[in-house]
C-alpha cells in the first residue's frame, strides 16, 4: 500500500500547479488558470482533492460527475488519477468558460464534458460524485445528488463546515449513505460516504 501523499497547491502569477499522487505512486501535476471561479484557493478545494486521491487510491472510478465544477479543478484532478469518464457541471457560465480553458490546457478534453446547467439536467449515474458547493445548496439538491450516485458508489462533498458537518452526516446517513471518512483543515470538512 502506497503511504498517504498530502496533495499540494502552488500558486503561480499566471495560475496554480497541483500535485496528486496516482494510484501507481507517480506524482502528476496539473496546471489551473488564473481566473475567477470560486474554489483554489479554498480548504475544500484542498480536501475535495485530498479526498479524491484516496478514492482512488481504494477503488477503481471510471466515471464522476463534479457538481458545481468552478474551474474543473477536481474534474481535471480526477482524470489525472485515471477516471475516464467525467462529466463537470456548473451554472455558472464564467466558470464552465474557466473549466473549459483548464481542461484543454491540461490535454483532458477527451475524457472531461464540460456544461452549463444543474444536477437536474443529469440523468445519468457515476461511481463517484463530488459537490464542493455550500451546505445549504448540498441539502437542498440531496435527494437528486442521491439519484445521481451509483449503487456502490461514493459521493464526496464539501463545502461544509465543522458546524454543519452533523447536519450533512445526518442528512446522507437518511439516504441510504454510510459515512466513511472525512477530512479537515480549519473549520472545513469533506466527507466521503459510500452510496449501499
Amino acid at each position: 500500500m502506497i503511504k498517504h501523499f498530502e496533495p499540494y497547491i502552488e500558486f503561480r502569477p499566471y495560475g496554480a500547479k497541483v500535485s496528486l499522487r496516482t494510484p501507481e505512486g507517480r506524482e502528476v501535476f496539473i496546471e489551473i488558470g488564473a481566473g475567477s471561479s470560486f474554489g483554489l484557493e479554498h480548504r475544500t478545494t484542498r480536501l475535495c482533492i485530498r479526498g479524491i486521491e484516496e478514492v482512488f487510491m481504494e477503488r477503481r472510478i471510471r466515471t464522476v460527475l463534479d457538481l458545481g465544477c468552478g474551474s474543473g479543478i477536481l474534474s481535471i484532478s480526477a482524470a489525472a488519477m485515471g477516471a475516464e469518464k467525467i462529466v463537470a457541471i456548473d451554472i455558472d457560465r464564467v466558470a464552465v468558460e474557466e473549466a473549459r480553458r483548464n481542461v484543454e490546457l491540461n490535454n483532458m478534453s477527451s475524457r472531461i464534458q464540460v456544461i452549463c446547467g444543474s444536477i437536474y439536467d443529469i440523468e445519468e449515474r457515476f461511481e463517484l460524485v463530488v459537490a464542493n458547493i455550500a451546505t445549504d445548496d448540498l441539502l437542498f439538491m440531496s435527494e437528486r445528488i442521491k439519484g445521481s450516485v451509483e449503487p456502490g458508489g461514493v459521493l464526496l462533498v464539501s463545502g461544509i463546515s465543522d458546524l454543519n458537518k452533523k447536519k450533512a452526516v445526518s442528512r446522507f446517513n437518511d439516504m441510504g449513505f454510510r459515512l466513511s471518512r472525512s477530512f479537515e483543515e480549519e473549520g472545513w470538512v469533506a466527507i466521503w460516504f459510500d452510496y449501499l
